[in-house]
């Protein structure tokens, strides 16, 4: 199959933009919101211990993750009531009754990070710059394991309502009262995802942070204080209401220089503010109106991703749409099926006869063209000429044809005579029928 050039330069363009544009997925697409993180240093049992929330606000009907990591400090200087290492019976959150209400128990996951790698991906070097030297080391080092005495029992999330205080926590199946535990080489690392239902009401200041249980320490950390968010790296978390934005200019091929409205629609109705469409690096506000922003893009030659963004406020979550895919039309090229008809009035083309000569001037000896003297013969497309013959018919077959016919009848009048003959007896020796 044959393609034409227009063609074979619209497939070359489609081609170029899908191998180096990446559309992101739908379930891909974030929730916005800022990471927000303590770090503690625990004087009695000398235990540091970081938390970190995915998101500065959690949303009814949402899940938010909690990460949290504890870490024995080697310096016995840093704390006042431990002889030896620090051995937990349980490790995990705990949070306000508020959030602790609203959760999905039954729902709750919890994943050990084993490896330094994923303590790397899950913790910003900022925070791990306040760990412990040699295990800060053994990390940056990729040389940092999970040490066996400290794996957690992830089969189960234990929801807690200690004198008040609530927690999710998991508890250490290898227990022993006598052990070193977590100790100075090692670093229990833990994240929390939570289920939040509908019935969270919006309200400032709900608190999260690390809980950590060390019977052999002489002190049980989430009691200590009277109240766990006096204890260890409490983060102060918000609650919002969540809101959407969508992307609702169609994807395709567009001119270039085409003016592109761009279109966008935020969702609840109440949200009020600016959506930022982001055009290929190129950023273009506009103010919602009736849950609508609109703008407008020039398309120029380049294939560009648009998306529609909005900001968080005291209200509402922010919120990131989907790509929208916005591709320059291919330039046709002429082919010559396409190639526009000679108008009856333009001069006729060089093969077809020439056209009629002009008046001859006073002397036609001295000034008439050699292209205008008259032919001497027809031109070669007027003589009468006859019709090639068939590919697979002889050119005197028609003369052949013509002398079997001849030979035909001659046989039929000697077959009619000698007949004639035999039923009248003439032909001597033949008997008469």
């Amino acid at each position: 199959m044959k393609l034409s050039r227009s063609a074979i330069a619209l497939l070359a363009l489609t081609s170029t933009a899908f191998a180096t544009i990446t559309v992101p997925s739908a379930t891909a697409r974030p929730v916005m919101g800022n990471q927000v993180a303590a770090f503690e240093q625990h004087q009695k049992v000398g235990v540091q211990a970081i938390t970190v929330v995915d998101h500065d606000s959690v949303f009814p009907g949402s899940q938010f993750k909690v990460k949290v990591l504890f870490a024995q400090d080697p310096d016995p200087r840093n704390f006042a009531n431990v002889t030896k290492g620090v051995y937990p019976k349980a490790a995990g959150v705990g949070m306000d009754k508020a959030l602790w209400d609203a959760i999905d128990h039954d729902s709750a996951t919890v994943k050990q990070y084993a490896t330094a790698a994923e303590v790397k991906a899950n913790f910003t070097e900022k925070e791990l710059a306040q760990l412990p030297a040699p295990i800060r080391s053994a990390i940056d080092n990729d040389s940092w394991q999970l040490k066996d005495r400290n794996r957690q029992d992830l089969s189960k999330v234990a929801f807690e309502d200690y004198f008040g205080w609530k927690y999710a926590v998991v508890a250490d199946p290898n227990y022993t009262s006598d052990d070193d535990g977590l100790g100075t080489d090692g670093l229990i690392a833990l994240e929390f995802t939570f289920q939040v239902g509908n019935d969270l009401n919006a309200q400032d200041g709900l608190h999260v942070g690390a809980d950590f249980y060390a019977p052999t320490s002489g002190g049980i950390i989430r009691g200590d204080g009277g109240n766990w968010k006096n204890q260890l790296a409490p983060v102060t978390v918000k609650v919002r209401k969540e809101a959407d934005v969508e992307m609702l200019t169609r994807a395709g091929d567009y001119k270039v220089g085409d003016k592109v409205t761009l279109t966008a629609r935020v969702t609840p109705s109440q949200y009020q503010g600016n959506v930022t469409f982001n055009v290929g690096g190129q950023i273009i506000n506009a103010t919602i109106n009736n849950q609508t922003a609109t703008a407008e893009y020039t398309m120029t030659e380049e294939t560009v991703n648009v998306r529609a963004q909005i900001t968080g406020n005291d209200e509402f979550s922010g919120a990131i749409s989907d790509y929208v895919r916005l591709a320059p039309k291919a330039t046709e090229v002429p082919t010559p099926s396409s190639a526009p008809k000679p108008s009856p009035d333009a001069p006729a083309p060089e093969p077809s006869p020439a056209p009629a000569p002009s008046p001859a001037p006073s002397n036609p000896q001295t000034s008439e063209p050699e292209t205008s003297k008259p032919q001497t013969s027809a031109p070669e497309t007027s003589k009468p000429s006859t019709p090639p013959p068939a590919a697979d018919e002889p050119e005197s077959s028609s003369v052949k044809d013509y002398w079997w016919a001849i030979v035909l009848g001659i046989l039929g009048l000697l077959g009619i005579a000698g007949g004639h003959a035999w039923i009248n007896g003439l032909i001597p020796g033949l008997p008469r029928p």
